[in-house]
């Protein structure tokens, strides 16, 4: 064979070989680049959600048209189902536009990206779950905590629009980009593999087509370790990231609070656009409201709710916004975590300290929009009832200590507070 016939059939091959690469690729469209239509056992569960979610709503948002949309964190990823009976007729379809590890400012530049493919019909209500760890900071770390970043990553470059509502240049190059590496890159193709694999299985985790993801990977994490080993661990992640250095709301006690500017950001283009705000308080395990008092936040947490409840109470004199508090010690985040041997498979209301189960989230959206349904479970804050539902918490709370000693005690002394702290270790092995 002459070298121009080896060099042309060695180029044939490789070309044929990525040309079926990248025909697998789009078929199977791990990432949901190409809104190729899911297929039941070959590519209906999407997987690589577990590490590409903010690429895969970006481009999924996109191809949707909502009344409702979620935002927030993990917690209403996995805990907010839009599927759910609980919502009216009149809030469907909704959307979960929640992103893992994002707090409201990413949230808030993804509800710019859907306006902006969605420019003639706007949703009609915002459900918007907020987290009081993600509104602290480490002062020393902070610098000017009103400050924003402006140049755009990676994941920002997907956007239609920036943080001004401008339309973003970049974003042409990035699909571009991003649709090459989808087609031709090892990763995607790994991926395809692993979404065929998962869709057989039928357990994989998954972004289903209304933006949920589903609660397979906090099943098969609870039920591989055992949910007080999985509780215990995540207590002690929480205690090293928030214990020392102790971090604050504000600079001083009369500042605002940092993150609230965004909220009046989000509040401001949700009037613009004539959308109601439904702020949600969200719902943690007993045991983290604990970890959190006895690590020194409780007075933050109470001013925390007052604030919101007054920044609620004066948006709402002008626009539709109500806030709702699920963050007390009710019946349902005083669960008891059972022991690996104890024989339960699964908790009803959680998965870990901070992540409820889409039935408690199904009782939440009951409660929210069919007032009277769930009685007992989350309040409506107005400055009229904030204190005295700050007092109702403070008494729940010292209810469940007179009720659980034991428990209360071994959560104080996970945080080295009065008691002698056991090494982590020690605490580990105690859980198993």
């Amino acid at each position: 064979m002459t070298p121009f016939r080896y060099c042309l059939t060695l180029g044939a091959t490789a070309a044929a070989l990525a040309g079926a690469i990248a025909t697998f690729n789009y078929a199977v469209d791990p990432y949901l680049l190409f809104d190729v239509k899911r297929v039941h056992g070959f590519n209906d569960l999407k997987p690589s959600v577990a590490t590409r979610e903010r690429m895969m709503k970006a481009y999924q948002v996109s191809r949707i048209n909502a009344r409702t949309i979620v935002m927030g964190s993990s917690r209403p990823d996995l805990g907010i189902d839009p599927a759910t009976a609980s919502w009216p007729a009149s809030a469907q379809p909704v959307y979960n536009l929640s992103l893992v590890g994002s707090g409201i400012g990413a949230g808030l530049k993804y509800l710019r990206h859907y306006l902006a493919m969605n420019e003639k019909q706007a949703p009609h209500t915002l459900v918007v779950g907020l987290d009081f760890e993600s509104f602290l900071y480490v002062p020393s770390q902070s610098g000017n905590p009103t400050v924003q970043r402006r140049t755009m990553g990676e994941l920002e470059e997907r956007l239609a629009v920036d943080d001004e509502g401008n339309p973003n240049p970049q974003r042409t190059v990035r699909i571009l980009k991003d649709r090459a590496l989808g087609l031709l890159s090892l990763d995607a193709l790994g991926d395809s593999i692993k979404t065929i694999a998962g869709s057989r299985a039928s357990n994989a985790v998954n972004l289903e087509p209304n933006g949920h993801v589903s609660e397979a990977s906090m099943r098969d994490a609870a039920r591989a370790d055992g949910f007080k080993l999985l509780f215990t661990q995540k207590h002690l992640e929480v205690i090293k990231q928030y214990g020392k250095p102790r971090r604050v709301l504000s600079d001083r006690a009369d500042a605002p609070i940092r993150g609230f500017d965004t909220l009046r950001e989000l509040l401001s283009l949700a009037k613009a656009k004539d959308i109601e705000v439904i702020f949600v308080i969200q719902p943690a395990h007993v045991s983290r409201l604990e970890l959190l008092d006895r690590m020194g936040y409780w007075d933050d947490y109470e001013r925390w709710k007052r604030e919101l409840t007054m920044l609620s109470a004066e948006a709402g004199t002008s626009q539709k916004v109500v806030l709702w508090d699920f963050g007390g010690y009710e019946r349902q985040v005083s669960e008891t975590v059972p022991g690996k041997d104890s024989g339960a498979s699964d908790m009803q209301w959680f998965w870990d300290p901070v992540h409820y189960t889409s039935k408690l989230g199904d009782m939440m959206v009951a409660r929210i929009f069919k007032d009277g349904q769930a009685e007992g479970f989350g309040v409506q804050l107005k400055p009229e009832n904030v204190e005295a539902q700050i007092r109702k918490v403070r008494l729940d709370r010292d209810a469940f200590r007179t009720a659980m000693p034991e428990e209360a005690a071994r959560l104080s002394r996970l945080v080295c507070g009065t008691w002698p702290c056991p090494a982590s270790n020690d605490i580990v092995a105690s859980a198993r």
